[in-house]
């Protein structure tokens, strides 16, 4: 782990952050593979959106990524708030956008939000979403 270090005095995290994220792009790029990296971000204003400059630390983590994935919490900022997921860096088809996500309690995770067809009946609008939910 990046916190743990026998003489933390004399090495910068920062730099000591780079050291890693070098690393895993050297593996990533050697074995063929994909790495995932988790780094939370810097604390921002919750009114403002998480962006690929919130990640925390120095910039090399952003510039190495092939993807990045950011998940963002309105709940806080708004009465109507939402979370989703937001591709924020796609190297290779460069497509960015978001996906709505919802809480699914009985497995305890996010999802990706059904979409809901209009229909005169709710029995109709039941049916369209077990039908999304199947494919």
């Amino acid at each position: 782990m990046m916190g743990l270090s026998e003489d933390p005095k004399h090495i910068d995290r920062f730099w000591k952050q780079d050291l890693i994220v070098a690393s895993f792009r050297n593996f990533a790029t050697k074995k063929n593979c994909h790495v995932t990296l988790v780094i939370h971000p810097r604390k921002e204003r919750n009114d403002e959106e998480l962006t690929t400059s919130s990640i925390f630390g120095g910039a090399k983590a952003s510039q190495e990524a092939d993807n990045i994935l950011i998940i963002q919490d309105k709940r806080l900022a708004s009465l109507r708030g939402k979370k989703y997921l937001q591709v924020a860096k796609n190297r290779y088809s460069g497509d960015l956008g978001i996906m709505p996500l919802d809480f699914d309690k009985s497995a305890l995770s996010y999802a990706q939000k059904k979409r809901t067809t209009k229909s005169t009946s709710s029995s109709d609008q039941k049916t369209n979403e077990n039908l999304i939910g199947d494919s």
